[in-house]
Order: C-alpha cells, then structure tokens, then sequence
C-alpha cells in the first residue's frame, strides 16, 4: 500500500506538475541558452555550427576558426518580443568547441521556433514507430475508409450492448476450478457414491424467535480483513417470553404451518413442500419437549426449570438436521432464557445458482413475516437464515448492484474528467461514448461465450471503465494539444500529429496490459482465467476503438479552431473571484500634495 502510495504521488502527480510549472514559466526565462544544448532538448539534427549573422544586413558574415575569447553584445529581449519581431537577429556569446576553435552563435529567430511547428515530414517520420508510419496511417487517414471502419465498429458495438442486456444470473454456483480438475471430481464421485451423502445436499435452515440482529459497532469491532475471530454482539430482544401457555401453543403450531409450507419455486425440485416432508427433516424443541412431559403445558417458573432439565438430559430425534444436543436451539444465556431455535431441512439443494435460491430465500422470509405478525407479543422477533446460502445470495447481489451503481457514479466522473483533461465537450462527449460501446462490447462477449452476469463479470465491468479511459483520453488530449500549442487547426493536421505523437505510446501501454493479462491464462482458478480474458477483451477492444473508431470520429468531423472550446470557463470563473485591482487601488496623490507634506514635515522639525 505504501508503495502504491508514493508511486502515486511522485510518479503520477508530482511530475506532470514539474513539467507544468516549467511550461507556464518557460516563457519568462531570459537566461540565453546554448544552441548545443537547444539542438540537443529539440531532438534537432546535429549540424555544424551556424554562421555568424551580420547585424545590419542580416546575411551570414564570413567567421574565422580561430578561437576568440571576446563576448559579442547580445540582445536580451523575451520570449514574446521574440515572437513578435520578424527580422530581429540575436547572437550569443562565442564558444570554444571543445577545443576545435569554432564559434557557437545563436540562430535568428524565424530559426528558433517551436520544435513540434517546425518538425519536418522526414523528422516526424523518424520519431513514428513503422506500424504507424508504414501501415496505420496511410489507411486510416484515408477518411472513407476511417468512415467505413467507424461504422462497422459502431454498428458492432451497439449490437453487443443488446447482447449485454441479455446477460442474467448465474443457472450454477461460483466454480473455483475447471470441471476437469481433481476436485471437481472428487465432489461428482462423492455424491455420486454414497448414498448417506445425498441427504446432505440440501440446504439447512435457522429460524430464531427472540433475536433482533446482531451488534457489530461495539468493541473490539469486527475486522472486515478477519470477521472469523469476533462475529458481534448479539441483540436479544427484551420482551421474549416463551413461559406462557399462548406463546408455547403458537410455536407449536409454527412448527406445523411450516412444515406444511408449500413451494411452486423451481428450487424445491418438484416437491411442492417448502420441508423436505420426510422424518426428522424439522427439528422443533417444544414438540418433543411436550411429548416427553406428557403433553402437559406447564408456565412460569416452573416451565423454565424443566426445560433447562430436558435441554441437559434429553437429545434431538433428527442429529443430522438438530445436531447432537439442544444446547444451540435452546439459549439460556445467565440464567435466563434468551432465544430459541428451529432448524429445518429445506428442499433447495445446496451450491445452487443465485436465480434459484432467491425465490426461496423471498418465499422463507415472507412466511417469516407472516408469522411475526400473529405471533403474541413475547414471539414478535423471528429471524431466518441459511448460512452460507444466503450469504453468497447476499454476497452476489451486492457486488451486482455495485456494478450497477459503478456506472452511474463512473460514467459521470469519466465525463467530468475528459471536460477537465481535454477543455473540449464535444471530444469528452465522443470519448465517453466510445468508453460506453468499449464496456457494451466486453459484457456482449461475455453473453456470446455463454457466461452470466455473476462476481467475476461484475468486477470485470467496474474495471473495463478505468481500462477504456486511458486511450481515448490520451489521444483527444493531443488532437486538441495540436492545435493549442503548435497551431493546427484543421482537422486533418490535428489528426496526423495526434497519430504520430500518441499513437505509438498507446499501442506501447496496450501492449504490456495485454502481456499483464495473458499470463493469468496459465493460472488454475476459473476466477483468474476469466478475468484474464475479460482485460484481453477490453485491451484489444479499446485500442481499437480509440485508434479507429475515436480518431476516425475526429478525422471526419472532429472540432476545428475553437470549436466545443471550455477553457474560458475556468478563466472565467477565476476572474470573478480574484479581487478586481481597480477597486482597491487607492487614489493617487494630487499634484504637489506628496511634497507639500514633506516641506511641512521639514517646517515642523
């Protein structure tokens, strides 16, 4: 984490800010740099040493190789004068070549403009990599044929957005490995073989009556890293109350209402029964309590005595769904009888996909609730849960409304941050498209491939946005940097000079995500080998969607000049908030006043 940190802070953060600050006060510099240095900072050809200029004629005057240990005057004027004349000339101080005698003199100015205007066609070629000068950008900047690709890639796109839409629940449970891997067979061969395995298959239920939930802010507090080692305080509720013969007759009656509870769910495997309807499948306390006492209700004092008698000697018909003793479903707790348990064996096999436990889970909580509001008033907090069931359940449909909620909150921000990186609308508003069709495309494949919207895919989605930003932001900054700083204002200039100064380092970065992503295909785990070919999907779909698509969208009808333009709006604002100087400037001294006090100050002394 501390790594992560630092390399956040220097890497990401503390160095563009370097080369802002030097790009805002470059222009102010008024030391004279040496034209060696200068060549070598503007990646010019190394050529031999410029001629002398002559001052008044402006014609290369005739130097001598002798070395000279004099200083010629030099001019001094800023960056901005030298912008503004046109047929100034400036010489710098003479300089030994290291020690060939020859005199280094500065170029006039019309030679000493920025490196990126002035770059040849043969200098830009030699700073392009060969796929991009030999291959992509003679196709691509054809414009019918960047049309043509655009629209495919388009069309494509929005049909597997409609693919995507199509995407549902897992129909199985989370696999952690392939089918063909020895645990997965030793799972089939077990309870293919053993017969005494098949009646554990199915889902175990817990249904509490005299707890309101479970106290997880009190200290030590729950370790989110290690929740195993301290669960929470339990919350009992304070008016349970089970000694009465009214509360002891309805959960009688509760244990036989649901063991009639009927299921049409595809989860009860054809059942018809919520219970498995079988012996032993439920395992209610107070039924055999009342049997062992000869069904006589006894309340109070003495009820309590004699249940905590029977929950010490006596032991549960049904081990397999009650356990071996009464000691969990029956909880005195100091002394005092604080919650009750009833467990019961429902027709939902174990392990199975969140589409079939669901309805399940919704039909067992609404029994529940129907209960609690008949019950009397010491019976009134039920609770129910199916431990690792219904935490998976749980589990899944938060990391899927996460996702859901990833886009609403990523879509904006990506949009908010485009505006701010590129001070263009209408390049953030193309470039959060071509993120959307990106994302439409990766969660399309998966639906192709036969996969469901389960906690891979989820996390893959959140992912494929922050992926899909790093080109299409990369590539629009410079196509409006062209035309900020070195003048480009076509379409077409603005273009090329995006393509060849960018594209070589956004195929470079596509490359190593995609290397990152490849190796996880050699891993065991199903989670990983599919996460490794959903950041395949997306590197491979967002290069090309911000090579071709995007930059195509920009080559055809991309802002010329200042067109969708939002710079002014900062600058803007800024003024409105800095203090306007005119105001608080104080009024000038008239005429004589500033001396007339002084000669009255020299008076008085």
């Amino acid at each position: 984490s501390l790594l992560i940190v630092v390399n956040y802070i220097f890497l990401i953060t503390f160095t563009p800010c370097v080369f802002a600050v030097f790009e805002v006060y470059r222009k102010y510099l008024t030391v004279p740099i040496p034209a060696r240095l200068r060549r070598l900072c503007s990646k010019t050809p190394k050529t031999h040493s410029p001629p002398d200029t002559d001052p008044e004629s402006g014609l290369p005057a005739v130097t001598s190789s002798a070395p000279t240990t004099e200083a010629t005057a030099t001019t001094t004027a800023t960056a901005e004068e030298e912008e503004a004349k046109t047929e100034a000339t400036t010489a710098t101080a003479p300089s030994a070549d290291e020690g060939k005698g020859a005199k280094e003199v500065e170029l006039v100015p019309e030679a000493r403009k920025d490196v990126h205007a002035t770059l040849s066609d043969a200098e830009d070629d030699a700073n392009t990599s060969w796929i991009l000068r030999s291959v992509l950008l003679p196709i691509l900047s054809k414009k019918i044929v960047s049309a043509v690709l655009a629209t495919i890639l388009f069309s494509w796109g929005i049909l597997n957005c409609i693919f995507a839409t199509q995407l549902s629940s897992p129909l199985e449970a989370l696999k952690w490995f392939p089918d063909d891997h020895m645990v997965e067979k030793a799972k089939d061969w077990a309870a293919d073989m053993y017969a005494a395995n098949a009646g554990s298959d199915y889902a175990i239920a817990t249904i509490a009556f005299g707890l309101e939930g479970v106290d997880r802010d009190q200290e030590p507090y729950v370790d989110k890293w290690k929740p195993h080692e301290w669960y929470g305080v339990p919350v009992y509720d304070s008016s349970f109350d089970l000694s009465t013969a009214d509360a002891q007759e309805y959960f009688r009656g509760f244990c036989d209402r649901l063991a009639a509870a009927e299921c049409s769910e595809e989860g009860c495997g054809g059942y018809g029964k919520l219970v498995m309807p079988e012996v032993g499948a439920l395992s209610c306390f107070l039924q055999e309590f009342h049997t062992a006492n000869g069904d006589v209700t006894y309340e109070g004092d003495e009820f309590l005595e004699k249940l905590k008698k029977f929950r010490s000697e006596a032991t549960p018909s049904s081990s397999s769904v009650g356990g071996s003793t009464w000691k969990t479903a029956i909880g005195f707790t100091d002394g005092k009888l604080k919650y009750v348990e009833v467990k019961a064996k429902l027709t939902l096999k174990g392990l199975q996909a969140d589409i079939i436990k669901e309805p399940i889970m919704d039909l067992l909580q609404a029994f529940v609730e129907k209960e609690a509001a008949k019950a009397p008033a010491g019976l009134k907090s039920i609770i129910q849960t199916v431990p690792y069931e219904w935490t998976m359940l749980i589990t899944t449909r938060a990391i899927l409304n996460g996702m859901w909620l990833g886009f609403a909150v990523c879509f904006p921000v990506v949009f908010v941050v485009l505006v701010a990186a590129t001070a263009n609308i209408l390049v953030a508003i193309l470039a959060v498209l071509t993120i959307i069709i990106v994302v439409g495309n990766v969660l399309g494949y998966c639906w192709m491939a036969g996969w469901s919207l389960g906690i891979t895919e989820s996390i893959a989605a959140i992912i494929v946005i922050g992926l899909s930003v790093d080109y299409v932001i990369h590539l629009g900054h410079m196509y409006l940097e062209a035309g900020h700083r070195e003048g480009h204002s076509s379409r077409e200039s603005r273009w090329k000079y995006a393509m060849k100064m960018m594209g070589g380092t956004v195929v470079a970065g596509a490359a190593t995500t995609l290397g990152a992503g490849l190796v996880m295909q050699f891993c065991t785990i199903v989670f990983f080998t599919q996460m490794s070919t959903l950041i395949v999907m997306t590197i491979l779909y967002s290069i090309l969607y911000s090579m071709v698509a995007f930059m195509g969208c920009l080559l055809l009808f991309g802002p010329q000049g200042n067109t969708g333009d939002v710079s002014w709006i900062p600058a803007l604002l800024l003024s409105k908030l800095r203090p306007n100087k005119a105001d608080n400037a104080e009024e000038p001294p008239k005429v004589g006043e500033e001396q007339g006090k002084w000669a009255h100050k020299l008076d008085t002394e």
